[in-house]
C-alpha cells in the first residue's frame, strides 16, 4: 500500500486561518447529518462564534471564530471533529436502542399504576364484570355485553393435559356413599 499525503487527497476537512483567527470545516452531510452538526456546534458556543452555511444535500461549511484571541485554532478544529464523531455515534446508538427504551418506558408506566387497572398486552383500562366476577380488557377479551359470553360451555373447560396434572387428587367416592363424611368432631 502506498502512503498518501492526506492534505493532497482532500481528507483533511479543516482549513485554518491564523490571521483571521478562525477555521472552516467542510462536512459531508451523508456522513454527518445536520442534527449531528448542530449538536457538535452547540458544544462550541461558549468558545467560538459559529456560522453554518452550504447545501445540506452536498456539502456543509461550519466556520468557528474564537472568542478568545489566544485560543489554539488547530486544537479547536480537532476538538470539533471529535465532537462530530461523538454525536454521530450517539445518534446511531439512540436509533439502535429506541425499541428497548420504548419497551422500558411502557413497562414502567404500566407498573406504576395502582393495582391492575390496565391490560399488560394492549394498555387499555380494564373493566369489571359483576356477572362473571372478573376483570377483563374490553379490546382483548370477549364481548361482555353479549349474554353468550357469560355462559361457559363444556369445551371451554377442556384442557390438553398430557401429564395428567388436571386429574383430581382426591380418591373417587365408593358406591353407596352419597354424603361426604363430616370430619368435624
Amino acid at each position: 500500500m502506498v502512503k498518501k499525503d492526506v492534505k493532497k487527497q482532500g481528507i483533511n476537512n479543516i482549513e485554518f486561518n491564523k490571521e483571521g483567527n478562525f477555521i472552516i470545516a467542510s462536512l459531508n452531510p451523508k456522513i454527518y447529518p445536520l442534527e449531528v452538526i448542530y449538536s457538535a456546534v452547540y458544544v462550541f458556543l461558549d468558545k467560538a462564534y459559529v456560522i453554518i452555511d452550504g447545501d445540506p444535500d452536498n456539502e456543509i461549511f461550519v466556520q468557528l471564530k474564537a472568542k478568545n484571541s489566544k485560543e489554539d485554532m488547530e486544537k479547536l478544529g480537532m476538538e470539533f471533529n471529535n465532537e462530530l464523531v461523538n454525536y454521530a455515534v450517539y445518534v446511531v446508538q439512540a436509533i439502535r436502542n429506541q425499541p428497548l427504551r420504548k419497551a422500558v418506558i411502557e413497562r414502567a408506566l404500566l407498573t406504576n399504576t395502582s393495582g391492575n387497572e390496565y391490560c399488560t398486552d394492549c394498555g387499555c383500562k380494564l373493566e369489571y364484570c359483576k356477572d362473571c366476577d372478573v376483570t377483563y380488557c374490553p379490546s382483548c377479551s370477549l364481548d361482555h355485553e353479549n349474554e353468550t359470553a357469560h355462559e361457559m360451555k363444556e369445551e371451554d373447560y377442556i384442557v390438553d393435559d398430557p401429564l395428567n396434572i388436571a386429574k383430581p387428587w382426591t380418591p373417587p367416592k365408593e358406591a353407596g356413599d352419597e354424603k361426604p363424611k363430616n370430619k368435624k368432631k
